[in-house]
């Protein structure tokens, strides 16, 4: 009894060992590992998928037989490549994640057909990598008619150290104009007055 479950584990670990592991996106496409390597005389190739409890497809290279309508679910996203005897399936979805087998039975040899097992896994496709942002953060924006606050003092800014804030040049400006411009016309008004008086009186 210890020896059939020691060959039992054997054979379990054998499996598991030469099982393939693919990986495969959602909605994209994805071809098995072609199979016209394996012999130049293949009789039959009939793939096994475990999740759905049935076989899916079956090739017959010698006499030209293809056949993908063994499930009705699966068979309009399956084709098979009569060049290179590989099994793609279109439009993944994530229910086609799952173990499936292909079994090769070759002319020369029948009594010992080679078997091809392979763990499909179906991913989302990340459209940003992790850690991107997307958009990119904007800079803030000042509104039209509106002035920046800067530290260097601007027109409309944050005054420098020692200005009056309420100190606007120029206001000041304006009124050094109009002042120098008092003072001016008195001074002319006083000189034409006293050259009139003194020419009246010569």
């Amino acid at each position: 009894m210890w020896l059939c479950l020691l060959l039992l584990a054997m054979g379990a670990l054998q499996i598991a060992c030469s099982q393939t592991r693919l990986e495969g996106f959602m909605g994209e496409s994805l071809s098995f590992p072609a199979l016209h390597p394996v012999a130049p005389d293949i009789a039959r190739i009939i793939w096994f998928s475990a999740s759905r409890g049935t076989h899916i497809a079956e090739a017959k290279p010698l006499s030209r037989e293809f056949r993908t309508d063994y499930d009705p679910m699966l068979r309009p996203r399956l084709a098979l490549h009569r060049g290179n005897l590989s099994l793609e399936i279109t439009a993944l979805q994530l229910s086609d994640s799952g173990v499936y087998r292909a079994t090769v039975d070759i002319q020369s040899n029948p009594t010992q057909p080679q078997m091809f097992d392979y763990e499909l896994i179906i991913r989302v496709r990340q459209l940003n990598p992790p850690g991107s942002t997307w958009p990119p953060p904007q800079e803030p924006t000042t509104p039209m008619g509106s002035r920046a606050r800067t530290s260097t003092g601007d027109p409309g800014g944050t005054p420098r150290p020692g200005e009056d804030p309420g100190h606007d040049k120029s206001r000041c400006g304006a009124c050094s104009c109009a002042l120098k411009g008092y003072v001016i016309a008195a001074v002319y008004g006083t000189l034409l007055l006293t050259v009139a008086i003194v020419h009246i009186k010569i």
